[in-house]
């Protein structure tokens, strides 16, 4: 028979209880975002651009991609896409990165607004 602590309900209860005992409740946002990453670090990715990527574009483009979603990609979907304009838009699940220089207008455009 398993032993009743190894339960799920179990060491997640366990692991609050020790968040409230160190007064550290406020990091349980953080840890479900992490364990989700840790636990689901495989995903996909659109980008799209102007003009058909390089082999080496590829590569960049895949290592840059690591690094704004912060976890591996697997599987990336490469489309050339004439209303991209000098750059890319790179699109990982709910996340959309406006690498282009319409994207980067629009940047600075909100921030002129806003001051």
């Amino acid at each position: 028979m398993d032993n009743d602590n190894n339960r799920p309900e179990n060491i997640a209860k366990g692991l609050l209880e020790f968040l409230k005992k160190t007064g550290q409740e406020q990091l349980l946002p953080e840890i479900i975002n992490n364990l989700k990453k840790a636990l689901l670090p495989q995903s996909s990715a659109l980008v799209l651009s102007p003009i058909e990527l390089s082999a080496i574009q590829k590569i960049k483009t895949q290592q840059l991609i690591t690094k704004l979603a912060k976890q591996q990609v697997i599987d990336i979907n490469f489309k050339v896409d004439s209303q991209v304009v000098d750059g890319l838009k790179i699109i990982v699940g709910d996340q959309v990165w406006d690498l282009t220089m319409a994207g980067q207008i629009n940047q600075l455009a909100d921030k002129l607004i806003k001051n």
